[in-house]
């Protein structure tokens, strides 16, 4: 039965409330050198969206910053700045990195593609600014957890064949590739475990829009041509309902010849590298984090 869009509205409202909630078990922030608000203007908008610039440690450990673009999770209908704050620091302290993380608007209030579109404005405003940051643009890496992991994907293959302005780097954290609920491990999971399949279901709902395939490869990147993509880090969970599409695409990675590792982690769940200071919910989070740091800066040596 089709959703309504007050239906829609109503439930991503709901969810939004709930994301939020779960801030505090993400831990103290670690405090970085400084943090800037910025305006990102995107072309095919009325209006900018709100950046927010992690800047590591007053020098570089080298010439100059690996650059990252962040973007967050959240099934694309919740999560901003906040719920994302302690993980964003994180990534700047432990990679030496200037980290841009950004609010892309939130579905039903703007469909996927109109959210890539704001991905592109913020990834083409850190490229333009790398300077003012004492950033290398031949450092630049990808990084988003869940739906940031799909916007993260999909940046991915939309950069892959620009001369100048791509990643050199991929971070994919548990990332939606594919609203497929007869995987494997949604059918074993999706029940149970977040995202669960009625979560995707409603989610997809938000963000798809009208008169578009589910296997459209602008907004799933499972379903895209993977040639030329940069190196590529996945970060999954062994109680994540979406795992197997995870490793699908490693397989579809290798099959490419693309530079890519998969690592699993046992008994770990949606979300466990997001809240990874939870070290009683979330045991292996830390190290997953550490994990996928030692894998960049491995690819940018």
């Amino acid at each position: 039965m089709s959703k309504s869009q007050v239906e829609l509205q109503e439930f991503a409202e709901g969810f939004r409330t709930y994301y939020s909630s779960l801030n505090p078990t993400a831990g103290t922030p670690d405090e970085v050198y400084k943090i800037e608000s910025v305006q990102i203007s995107v072309p095919t908008a009325a209006q900018n969206i709100k950046g927010r610039i992690y800047i590591p440690t007053e020098k570089p450990n080298a010439d100059k910053f690996p650059l990252v673009l962040f973007s967050h999770g959240g099934c694309l209908i919740s999560g901003d700045l906040e719920t994302h704050d302690v993980l964003a620091r994180a990534l700047a302290l432990r990679l030496n990195a200037v980290v841009l993380a950004y609010d892309y608007t939130l579905a039903p209030e703007e469909n996927a593609l109109g959210q890539m579109e704001e991905a592109k404005a913020a990834f083409n405003w850190l490229y333009d600014h790398a300077d003012q940051y004492n950033g290398d643009v031949n450092k630049f890496i990808g990084i988003g957890d869940s739906a940031g992991g799909q916007i993260t994907a999909n940046l991915s293959h939309i950069y892959k064949a620009d001369a100048e302005r791509k990643f050199a780097a991929v971070w994919l954290i548990y990332p939606v590739l594919s609203i497929n609920l007869q995987t494997e491990s949604f059918k074993k999971l999706g029940e149970k475990y977040f995202p669960t399949s009625e979560v995707m279901h409603m989610g997809s709902l938000c963000f798809m829009p009208k008169d578009v395939s589910d296997k459209d490869p602008r907004i799933l990147s499972l379903y895209a041509n993977h040639a030329n993509l940069a190196p590529t880090f996945i970060s999954i969970g062994e109680l994540d309902p979406l795992s197997s599409d995870s490793f699908t695409y490693a397989e579809d990675l290798k099959v490419a010849n693309i530079a890519h590792a998969l690592k699993f982690y046992p008994k770990s769940e949606h979300g466990f590298i997001q809240y990874f200071k939870n070290k009683e919910a979330h045991v292996l989070g830390e190290q997953a984090l550490d994990d996928g740091i030692a894998q960049l800066k491995s690819w940018l040596s």
